[in-house]
């Protein structure tokens, strides 16, 4: 009753298509909820293990949601990356942590690592969106996160306009690790989305070049 109240009073707004959103809405109308583009992909075998196929070894690969040809999906991650919404993007991260529990009960994850930004950005943004994916993965999968293990030693270009080769000279060398995981632990890296793969590639590899851990990778969405 009170929350009911408190809505009529203090109304909220689809981050997406910014209709009022009603008292059991939470961050996005259910319009725009169902309107998402879900891969509903399992995790042994898909698209993002076979988009990094050859380039690192993966133990498990997931991405809630497709990227491409959904005006949704892209508002979605513009929203969380660039309009400071920073709750809906731990919202969307427990949606994806409930998804990856009804594929696999049991949760395998030792440690859950978000892909860092370089400081210089994440200063002016205010905030990294996959460190607050990766909180809401961590309330729903109950693992750790640790923004300590890797690290972004230097300033890079926007990907956004290069191709899969000028995106991976742009970001070699461009993470270290700052701390060592526990020695076996399977660690989860998580980023906003997956384009080429460059990214998480370096970053990964990075990772596996300082010790024997399982590393699996995770996005939020991924372009096919």
């Amino acid at each position: 009753m009170l929350n009911s109240i408190l809505h009529i009073l203090f109304p909220h707004w689809c981050a997406i298509c910014h209709r009022t959103l009603t008292a059991r809405e939470q961050h996005m109308c259910n319009h725009c909820f169902h309107a998402l583009s879900y891969t509903g992909m399992r995790l042994e075998q898909n698209a993002v293990k076979d988009k990094l196929a050859g380039r690192l070894p993966l133990t498990y690969g997931h991405a809630l949601l497709y990227f491409e040809n959904s005006r949704i999906v892209q508002a979605l991650l513009h929203q969380i990356k660039y309009r400071n919404k920073k709750r809906l993007a731990v919202h969307m991260g427990r949606l994806w942590g409930e998804e990856l529990l009804r594929l696999q009960p049991e949760v395998p994850f030792d440690l859950i690592i978000p892909v860092p930004l370089a400081a210089a950005k994440q200063y002016k943004r205010g905030y990294n969106q996959s460190a607050l994916l990766a909180q809401g993965l961590s309330k729903v999968l109950q693992v750790p996160v640790r923004e300590d293990i890797i690290k972004r030693i230097r300033h890079t270009e926007s990907q956004t306009s290069k191709n899969r080769q000028e995106r991976i000279e742009n970001i070699l060398g461009a993470f270290s690790v700052a701390a060592a995981p526990p020695p076996g632990a399977h660690i989860l890296l998580v980023d906003d989305v997956i384009t080429t793969g460059a990214t998480l590639d370096i970053c990964a590899n990075t990772l596996a070049g300082s010790g024997e851990y399982l590393i699996s990778v995770g996005s939020l969405a991924v372009k096919i």
